[in-house]
């Protein structure tokens, strides 16, 4: 469970509530902000495994060191003092000298290295609105050439929070400002925090977190087919020299599922989603308007 009670919030897991202080104008997602009705997720199918996710229902819990956003989890914008008296036992005057704020740099990509990258996966979502958002598009599926899936949020959220066998699935929250985050909770509200500048993405994240390195076992979360609400193809989506494969992998596993094609509506820079069918006509698949 969640609870914010003045300027801290407290996160339940496993039993025990991880502490933090979240400062004004910083905020947390009240359950009814967060409770969104769907979540999607962007797909490029020039990957293998990205096909595979699809075809076996699987999401991949990654680690924050592979983001494209650099500040994403950066160790450079923790508060040390917090951390390293916490798991390192180590006490500070008030005043640090240079030479041991250039040893906390140091450890503090130790604690990126051993925390963020083994300790901690993420897998990323966007609100359901940015299915007609160019930008995820062109940064995500393959300059509009690959697939977005629509997931059912009501299902796995249990009164706006996700939280069973150490997943947590709230929203990003974007500022400004970097936040002094106290006690451990640095380690759990982190990931949820992200600059400004990519509000755009509108991002809900499904973290994993293990006191110990998670297994690349671990790092496959398996949902169940009826989670799928809708499938959308890219614009350019024929255009993909791997697009047999995923309209075969969609016509197999998805039989019963909402398929979509974007496109430009006319005269305007705005998608549309065009409803559509897959047929296999002569060993091949092929795409028709919906009757």
């Amino acid at each position: 469970m969640i609870k914010k009670i003045g300027n801290r919030i407290f996160i339940q897991m496993n039993g025990d509530y991880i502490v933090g202080d979240l400062l004004p104008p910083w905020r947390i997602y009240s359950p009814k902000e967060y409770n969104t009705k769907s979540l999607c997720k962007f797909y490029s199918i020039s990957e293998n495994h990205n096909i595979d996710a699809i075809r076996d229902n699987y999401w991949y819990s990654t680690s924050p060191k592979s983001f494209n956003d650099f500040t994403d989890c950066n160790a450079d914008l923790l508060s040390y003092q917090n951390i390293f008296q916490k798991y390192y036992n180590w006490t500070f005057e008030n005043n640090i000298e240079k030479e041991e704020e250039n040893e906390l740099n140091t450890y503090a990509v130790k604690i990126q290295d051993e925390i963020y990258d083994k300790n901690l996966g993420v897998t990323c979502f966007s609100h359901s609105k940015n299915i007609y958002n160019h930008l995820m598009w062109s940064n995500y599926a393959n300059d509009h050439k690959g697939i977005c899936l629509q997931f059912d949020s009501i299902k796995p959220l249990k009164q706006g929070l996700f939280n069973i066998d150490n997943h947590l699935l709230l929203p990003v929250t974007y500022l400004r400002k970097n936040p002094v985050l106290k006690e451990n909770a640095v380690l759990h509200i982190f990931p949820f925090i992200k600059f400004r500048c990519w509000r755009q993405e509108k991002e809900h994240r499904l973290v994993k977190f293990k006191q110990t390195s998670l297994t690349e076992e671990d790092r496959f979360i398996k949902y169940e087919n009826s989670l799928v609400k809708a499938i959308y193809l890219g614009s350019r989506f024929l255009g993909h020299e791997n697009h047999q494969k995923v309209l075969q992998v969609i016509f197999e596993r998805y039989p019963n599922i909402d398929i979509y094609r974007m496109k430009l509506e006319r005269k305007s820079f705005n998608l549309k989603a065009v409803n559509v069918i897959i047929e296999k006509e002569n060993n091949k698949f092929i795409i028709k308007n919906s009757p």
